[in-house]
Protein backbone atom coordinates (compact mmCIF):
# COMPACT_ATOMS: atom_id res chain seq x y z
CA UNK A 1 0.00 0.00 0.00
CA UNK A 2 1.25 3.48 -0.75
CA UNK A 3 0.82 6.59 1.28
CA UNK A 4 -1.63 9.07 -0.22
CA UNK A 5 0.19 12.02 -1.71
CA UNK A 6 -2.26 13.22 -4.34
CA UNK A 7 -5.23 13.33 -2.03
CA UNK A 8 -6.43 16.66 -0.72
CA UNK A 9 -9.43 16.66 1.53
CA UNK A 10 -11.01 19.98 2.24
CA UNK A 11 -14.01 19.97 4.50
CA UNK A 12 -16.86 22.36 3.77
CA UNK A 13 -18.47 24.45 6.47
CA UNK A 14 -21.01 21.68 6.97
CA UNK A 15 -18.49 18.91 7.43
CA UNK A 16 -16.70 17.12 10.23
CA UNK A 17 -13.08 16.06 10.49
CA UNK A 18 -12.50 12.31 10.54
CA UNK A 19 -11.79 10.96 14.03
CA UNK A 20 -8.07 10.39 13.45
CA UNK A 21 -7.56 14.16 12.97
CA UNK A 22 -10.39 15.68 15.01
CA UNK A 23 -9.38 17.36 18.25
CA UNK A 24 -11.37 16.92 21.43
CA UNK A 25 -13.37 20.06 22.19
CA UNK A 26 -14.84 19.06 25.56
CA UNK A 27 -13.22 17.27 28.49
CA UNK A 28 -16.41 15.29 29.17
CA UNK A 29 -17.09 14.19 25.56
CA UNK A 30 -14.51 11.53 24.83
CA UNK A 31 -13.58 10.61 21.29
CA UNK A 32 -15.21 7.32 20.42
CA UNK A 33 -18.39 7.80 22.46
CA UNK A 34 -21.60 7.21 20.54
CA UNK A 35 -22.57 10.89 20.00
CA UNK A 36 -19.07 12.33 19.61
CA UNK A 37 -19.40 13.01 15.86
CA UNK A 38 -22.75 14.77 16.17
CA UNK A 39 -21.68 16.99 19.05
CA UNK A 40 -18.50 18.08 17.30
CA UNK A 41 -20.40 18.65 14.07
CA UNK A 42 -22.34 21.36 15.90
CA UNK A 43 -19.11 22.77 17.29
CA UNK A 44 -17.67 23.06 13.78
CA UNK A 45 -20.91 24.67 12.60
CA UNK A 46 -20.77 27.27 15.37
CA UNK A 47 -24.04 26.07 16.89
CA UNK A 48 -22.66 25.17 20.32
CA UNK A 49 -19.66 26.20 22.40
CA UNK A 50 -20.07 24.49 25.76
CA UNK A 51 -19.12 25.99 29.09
CA UNK A 52 -16.17 28.12 30.16
CA UNK A 53 -14.66 25.23 32.12
CA UNK A 54 -14.23 23.24 28.90
CA UNK A 55 -17.16 20.89 29.48
CA UNK A 56 -20.28 20.21 27.46
CA UNK A 57 -22.27 18.51 30.25
CA UNK A 58 -23.87 16.02 27.86
CA UNK A 59 -26.14 14.36 30.42
CA UNK A 60 -27.79 17.53 31.70
CA UNK A 61 -31.29 18.43 30.44
CA UNK A 62 -31.57 21.15 27.83
CA UNK A 63 -33.93 24.10 28.22
CA UNK A 64 -36.36 25.34 25.58
CA UNK A 65 -34.66 28.74 25.41
CA UNK A 66 -31.36 27.09 24.48
CA UNK A 67 -33.12 24.93 21.91
CA UNK A 68 -34.54 28.11 20.37
CA UNK A 69 -31.06 29.63 20.20
CA UNK A 70 -29.62 26.51 18.56
CA UNK A 71 -32.39 26.37 15.97
CA UNK A 72 -31.89 30.03 15.05
CA UNK A 73 -28.24 29.28 14.25
CA UNK A 74 -28.90 25.94 12.56
CA UNK A 75 -31.66 27.27 10.32
CA UNK A 76 -30.18 30.76 9.94
CA UNK A 77 -33.48 32.28 11.06
CA UNK A 78 -33.74 36.08 10.87
CA UNK A 79 -33.91 37.98 14.14
CA UNK A 80 -35.59 41.00 12.55
CA UNK A 81 -39.19 41.45 11.39
CA UNK A 82 -40.26 38.74 13.83
CA UNK A 83 -43.74 38.28 15.29
CA UNK A 84 -44.39 38.67 18.99
CA UNK A 85 -45.66 35.24 20.07
CA UNK A 86 -47.38 36.74 23.08
CA UNK A 87 -46.05 34.24 25.59
CA UNK A 88 -46.76 35.57 29.09
CA UNK A 89 -43.42 34.34 30.39
CA UNK A 90 -41.34 35.69 27.47
CA UNK A 91 -41.61 39.50 27.45
CA UNK A 92 -39.70 41.49 24.86
CA UNK A 93 -37.09 42.16 27.54
CA UNK A 94 -36.33 38.44 27.95
CA UNK A 95 -32.74 37.51 27.11
CA UNK A 96 -33.94 34.93 24.56
CA UNK A 97 -36.98 36.81 23.27
CA UNK A 98 -35.64 37.24 19.72
CA UNK A 99 -34.64 33.59 19.36
CA UNK A 100 -37.95 32.33 20.72
CA UNK A 101 -39.91 34.80 18.58
CA UNK A 102 -37.89 33.77 15.51
CA UNK A 103 -38.82 30.14 16.12
CA UNK A 104 -42.45 31.13 16.53
CA UNK A 105 -42.39 33.23 13.35
CA UNK A 106 -40.94 30.24 11.45
CA UNK A 107 -43.80 28.04 12.66
CA UNK A 108 -41.61 25.84 14.85
CA UNK A 109 -43.18 26.92 18.15
CA UNK A 110 -46.95 27.00 18.57
CA UNK A 111 -49.29 29.58 20.04
CA UNK A 112 -49.71 29.12 23.79
CA UNK A 113 -50.23 31.14 26.96
CA UNK A 114 -46.73 30.33 28.23
CA UNK A 115 -43.53 29.12 26.57
CA UNK A 116 -41.75 27.91 29.73
CA UNK A 117 -38.29 28.92 28.47
CA UNK A 118 -36.41 27.28 31.36
CA UNK A 119 -38.23 23.96 31.18
CA UNK A 120 -36.90 20.79 29.58
CA UNK A 121 -38.60 18.94 26.75
CA UNK A 122 -39.49 15.32 26.12
CA UNK A 123 -38.25 13.10 23.31
CA UNK A 124 -41.72 13.34 21.77
CA UNK A 125 -41.69 17.14 21.77
CA UNK A 126 -38.19 17.05 20.31
CA UNK A 127 -39.56 14.97 17.45
CA UNK A 128 -42.29 17.55 16.85
CA UNK A 129 -39.80 20.44 16.81
CA UNK A 130 -37.29 18.74 14.48
CA UNK A 131 -39.99 17.46 12.11
CA UNK A 132 -41.42 20.99 11.80
CA UNK A 133 -38.09 22.74 11.52
CA UNK A 134 -36.86 20.51 8.69
CA UNK A 135 -40.17 19.79 6.93
CA UNK A 136 -39.67 16.06 7.32
CA UNK A 137 -41.89 13.43 5.76
CA UNK A 138 -42.14 9.75 6.65
CA UNK A 139 -39.73 7.67 4.56
CA UNK A 140 -41.87 4.90 3.12
CA UNK A 141 -40.37 1.46 3.66
CA UNK A 142 -38.21 2.38 6.64
CA UNK A 143 -38.19 -0.27 9.36
CA UNK A 144 -37.46 2.22 12.16
CA UNK A 145 -40.91 3.76 12.57
CA UNK A 146 -42.81 1.40 14.88
CA UNK A 147 -42.51 1.58 18.68
CA UNK A 148 -44.68 -0.35 21.12
CA UNK A 149 -45.14 2.68 23.39
CA UNK A 150 -46.15 5.02 20.53
CA UNK A 151 -49.49 3.79 19.15
CA UNK A 152 -51.10 5.44 16.15
CA UNK A 153 -53.44 7.25 18.55
CA UNK A 154 -50.54 9.04 20.24
CA UNK A 155 -50.57 12.77 19.42
CA UNK A 156 -46.86 12.57 18.60
CA UNK A 157 -47.10 9.43 16.45
CA UNK A 158 -46.57 11.25 13.15
CA UNK A 159 -43.58 13.44 14.13
CA UNK A 160 -41.93 10.47 15.86
CA UNK A 161 -42.42 8.41 12.70
CA UNK A 162 -40.87 11.23 10.68
CA UNK A 163 -37.70 11.57 12.74
CA UNK A 164 -37.31 7.81 13.12
CA UNK A 165 -37.69 7.00 9.43
CA UNK A 166 -35.23 9.77 8.55
CA UNK A 167 -32.56 8.18 10.80
CA UNK A 168 -32.61 11.17 13.15
CA UNK A 169 -33.88 9.44 16.29
CA UNK A 170 -34.16 5.77 17.08
CA UNK A 171 -35.74 3.68 19.77
CA UNK A 172 -34.37 1.38 22.41
CA UNK A 173 -33.52 -2.31 22.29
CA UNK A 174 -36.80 -3.25 23.96
CA UNK A 175 -38.79 -1.70 21.09
CA UNK A 176 -39.77 1.47 22.92
CA UNK A 177 -39.21 5.13 22.06
CA UNK A 178 -39.81 6.46 25.59
CA UNK A 179 -41.60 9.57 24.29
CA UNK A 180 -42.00 11.14 27.75
CA UNK A 181 -38.33 10.87 28.72
CA UNK A 182 -36.67 14.27 29.07
CA UNK A 183 -34.03 14.90 26.46
CA UNK A 184 -30.42 15.63 27.38
CA UNK A 185 -28.05 18.16 25.87
CA UNK A 186 -26.15 15.38 24.12
CA UNK A 187 -29.23 13.82 22.58
CA UNK A 188 -30.72 17.07 21.33
CA UNK A 189 -27.34 17.98 19.85
CA UNK A 190 -27.26 14.60 18.13
CA UNK A 191 -30.76 14.90 16.71
CA UNK A 192 -30.13 18.44 15.46
CA UNK A 193 -26.81 17.48 13.87
CA UNK A 194 -28.43 14.53 12.12
CA UNK A 195 -31.22 16.72 10.76
CA UNK A 196 -28.72 19.33 9.55
CA UNK A 197 -26.50 16.77 7.82
CA UNK A 198 -29.33 14.72 6.31
CA UNK A 199 -28.62 13.78 2.68
CA UNK A 200 -30.68 11.81 0.17
CA UNK A 201 -28.22 11.75 -2.73
CA UNK A 202 -27.44 8.59 -4.67
CA UNK A 203 -23.94 7.16 -4.32
CA UNK A 204 -24.43 4.35 -6.81
CA UNK A 205 -22.00 3.97 -9.68
CA UNK A 206 -23.24 5.58 -12.89
CA UNK A 207 -24.14 2.76 -15.27
CA UNK A 208 -23.27 4.93 -18.28
CA UNK A 209 -19.57 4.68 -17.39
CA UNK A 210 -16.81 2.10 -17.19
CA UNK A 211 -14.76 2.49 -13.99
CA UNK A 212 -11.07 1.91 -13.34
CA UNK A 213 -9.74 1.40 -9.82
CA UNK A 214 -6.16 1.00 -8.61
CA UNK A 215 -5.42 -1.45 -5.83
CA UNK A 216 -2.08 -2.94 -4.71
CA UNK A 217 -0.34 -1.73 -7.85
CA UNK A 218 -2.92 -3.22 -10.21
CA UNK A 219 -5.77 -1.72 -12.23
CA UNK A 220 -9.23 -3.25 -12.18
CA UNK A 221 -11.99 -2.50 -14.68
CA UNK A 222 -15.61 -2.36 -13.57
CA UNK A 223 -18.17 -2.90 -16.35
CA UNK A 224 -21.89 -2.54 -15.77
CA UNK A 225 -23.71 -5.79 -16.53
CA UNK A 226 -27.41 -5.53 -15.64
CA UNK A 227 -29.98 -4.55 -13.04
CA UNK A 228 -32.26 -7.05 -11.34
CA UNK A 229 -34.77 -6.25 -8.59
CA UNK A 230 -33.16 -2.87 -8.02
CA UNK A 231 -29.65 -4.31 -7.73
CA UNK A 232 -26.92 -3.10 -10.13
CA UNK A 233 -24.41 -5.80 -11.12
CA UNK A 234 -20.87 -4.91 -12.17
CA UNK A 235 -18.32 -7.34 -13.61
CA UNK A 236 -14.72 -6.80 -12.47
CA UNK A 237 -11.72 -7.56 -14.70
CA UNK A 238 -7.97 -7.38 -14.28
CA UNK A 239 -7.18 -4.59 -16.73
CA UNK A 240 -3.69 -5.93 -17.52
CA UNK A 241 -4.79 -9.51 -18.30
CA UNK A 242 -8.45 -8.83 -19.20
CA UNK A 243 -9.38 -11.81 -17.02
CA UNK A 244 -12.83 -11.74 -15.40
CA UNK A 245 -12.52 -11.96 -11.61
CA UNK A 246 -15.92 -11.62 -9.94
CA UNK A 247 -19.15 -9.58 -9.89
CA UNK A 248 -20.06 -6.89 -7.39
CA UNK A 249 -23.61 -5.74 -6.70
CA UNK A 250 -24.91 -2.39 -5.43
CA UNK A 251 -28.33 -1.23 -4.35
CA UNK A 252 -29.76 2.02 -3.04
CA UNK A 253 -33.32 3.07 -2.30
CA UNK A 254 -34.94 5.54 0.08
CA UNK A 255 -33.99 3.44 3.11
CA UNK A 256 -30.42 2.19 2.59
CA UNK A 257 -27.31 1.80 0.44
CA UNK A 258 -25.72 -1.63 0.19
CA UNK A 259 -22.82 -3.28 -1.60
CA UNK A 260 -21.70 -6.89 -1.84
CA UNK A 261 -19.97 -9.49 -3.97
CA UNK A 262 -22.14 -12.07 -5.75
CA UNK A 263 -22.03 -15.30 -3.80
CA UNK A 264 -21.24 -13.68 -0.45
CA UNK A 265 -24.73 -14.20 0.97
CA UNK A 266 -25.29 -10.75 2.47
CA UNK A 267 -24.16 -7.15 2.25
CA UNK A 268 -20.49 -6.38 2.80
CA UNK A 269 -21.56 -2.84 3.65
CA UNK A 270 -24.97 -1.49 4.54
CA UNK A 271 -25.62 2.18 5.29
CA UNK A 272 -29.12 3.30 6.33
CA UNK A 273 -30.64 6.21 4.41
CA UNK A 274 -31.22 9.08 4.43
CA UNK A 275 -27.55 9.54 5.24
CA UNK A 276 -26.71 11.61 8.31
CA UNK A 277 -23.73 12.21 10.54
CA UNK A 278 -22.94 9.78 13.35
CA UNK A 279 -22.93 6.08 14.14
CA UNK A 280 -25.66 4.12 12.37
CA UNK A 281 -27.35 0.81 13.05
CA UNK A 282 -26.54 -1.86 10.48
CA UNK A 283 -27.70 -5.44 9.95
CA UNK A 284 -24.88 -6.56 7.65
CA UNK A 285 -22.20 -7.34 8.54
CA UNK A 286 -23.40 -7.86 12.10
CA UNK A 287 -19.94 -7.41 13.63
CA UNK A 288 -19.13 -4.12 11.85
CA UNK A 289 -19.51 -0.67 13.43
CA UNK A 290 -20.44 1.96 10.82
CA UNK A 291 -20.18 5.71 11.39
CA UNK A 292 -20.91 8.46 8.87
CA UNK A 293 -18.26 11.15 9.32
CA UNK A 294 -19.47 13.54 6.64
CA UNK A 295 -22.29 13.96 4.15
CA UNK A 296 -21.11 17.10 2.34
CA UNK A 297 -17.36 16.86 2.09
CA UNK A 298 -15.08 17.99 -0.72
CA UNK A 299 -12.54 15.56 -2.13
CA UNK A 300 -9.88 15.97 -4.81
CA UNK A 301 -8.36 12.72 -6.03
CA UNK A 302 -6.37 11.93 -9.19
CA UNK A 303 -6.90 15.48 -10.41
CA UNK A 304 -10.69 15.48 -10.17
CA UNK A 305 -12.66 17.33 -7.50
CA UNK A 306 -15.93 16.14 -6.02
CA UNK A 307 -18.46 17.87 -3.79
CA UNK A 308 -21.09 16.51 -1.41
CA UNK A 309 -18.85 13.57 -0.62
CA UNK A 310 -20.20 10.93 1.75
CA UNK A 311 -17.53 9.66 4.17
CA UNK A 312 -18.16 6.32 5.86
CA UNK A 313 -16.03 4.79 8.57
CA UNK A 314 -16.15 1.05 9.19
CA UNK A 315 -14.54 -0.81 12.07
CA UNK A 316 -14.18 -4.48 11.18
CA UNK A 317 -12.61 -7.09 13.49
CA UNK A 318 -10.65 -8.66 10.63
CA UNK A 319 -9.62 -5.48 8.78
CA UNK A 320 -9.51 -2.75 11.39
CA UNK A 321 -10.61 0.76 10.42
CA UNK A 322 -11.66 1.53 6.84
CA UNK A 323 -12.63 5.01 5.58
CA UNK A 324 -14.56 5.13 2.30
CA UNK A 325 -15.46 8.21 0.24
CA UNK A 326 -18.45 8.29 -2.13
CA UNK A 327 -19.54 10.96 -4.61
CA UNK A 328 -23.04 11.68 -5.85
CA UNK A 329 -23.83 9.80 -9.07
CA UNK A 330 -20.25 8.47 -9.14
CA UNK A 331 -19.99 5.96 -6.33
CA UNK A 332 -16.83 4.92 -4.51
CA UNK A 333 -13.89 7.29 -4.93
CA UNK A 334 -11.44 6.01 -2.38
CA UNK A 335 -10.99 3.65 0.55
CA UNK A 336 -8.17 4.08 3.05
CA UNK A 337 -7.11 2.56 6.33
CA UNK A 338 -7.74 4.54 9.48
CA UNK A 339 -4.22 6.00 9.34
CA UNK A 340 -4.56 7.16 5.72
CA UNK A 341 -2.98 4.35 3.71
CA UNK A 342 -4.62 3.99 0.32
CA UNK A 343 -6.37 0.67 -0.33
CA UNK A 344 -8.40 1.36 -3.46
CA UNK A 345 -8.79 4.54 -5.51
CA UNK A 346 -10.80 5.55 -8.56
CA UNK A 347 -8.22 6.39 -11.20
CA UNK A 348 -10.57 7.02 -14.12
CA UNK A 349 -14.02 6.47 -15.51
CA UNK A 350 -14.93 6.55 -19.18
CA UNK A 351 -18.35 7.18 -20.63
CA UNK A 352 -19.48 4.39 -22.91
Amino acid sequence: MKRISCLVIVLLLSSVLPPMTAKAQFSDVEQGRSLYEEIHFLVDEGIIRGYEDGTFRPNEPISKKHIAAMLVKALNLPLTNIKNPGYADVPVTHAYYKEIAAGYTAGIFSKAQNFKPDSSISRAFMAKIIAKAYDLEVVIGSFNTSFRDVPATNEFFTPISKVASNQIAGGYEDGTFLPERLITRAHFAAFLARAMSRATTSVLKNTAYTYYYEQDGKTYRYEYSNTKQGMDYWDIYNEQTNIYLYTDAYKQDATFYGETTVGYGGYLLEVPAPFRIGQVQVHYPSNTAVTILNTRGFLSVRGTSYTNVLVVKQVRPSQGVLISYYATDVGLLLTTTGDGNELIVLSNRVKK
